[in-house]
């Protein structure tokens, strides 16, 4: 725990008792949490050091209870992911060293992600965006020009 940090921890970090030696209240909860709000440089791993508190439970809590207090967190189980503006099917720069028009494909690890869990679902995993369809059949990606 670097110096900084543990000076923060030592004169603002609320004091939070577990209740029956593994629950905490949910006061408690929100003080560590408003604490991670007005501290957002002290790293997770050196308020864990300090409180005890495990860095999932941290994380758990900020998830869980962060929205209240207007910690944003990102929702990793949306489906609702908008991967229109991600996706280039033309990389400009190796176009013009190459001078081919369709060089290289850039997919985001959120699109892969999301065909998966639709693959692994059972429905049909395919995905079109800018004239070009993303299909996942028999745990393979094909890509093609539409």
């Amino acid at each position: 725990m670097n110096n900084l940090d543990k000076r923060i921890l030592e004169s603002g970090f609320p004091s939070v008792r577990p209740v029956h030696g593994k629950r905490y209240d949910k006061d408690d909860i929100l003080k560590v949490l408003n604490f991670m709000k007005d501290n957002p440089r002290v790293q997770h791993g050196s308020i864990a050091e300090f409180s005890g508190i495990s860095q999932g439970t941290l994380v758990s809590w900020r998830k869980k209870y962060g929205g209240y207090l207007g910690i944003k967190t990102k929702n990793y189980d949306r489906l609702d992911i908008d991967v229109g503006s991600e996706v280039s099917t033309i990389d400009d720069h190796l176009a013009a060293e190459t001078g081919q028009k369709n060089a290289r494909i850039k997919i985001p690890l959120s699109m892969i992600q999301e065909l998966r869990k639709l693959q692994q679902s059972g429905s049909e995993a395919k995905m079109t965006v800018n004239n070009t369809a993303f299909i996942v059949d028999d745990q393979y990606l094909y890509v093609e020009q539409i």
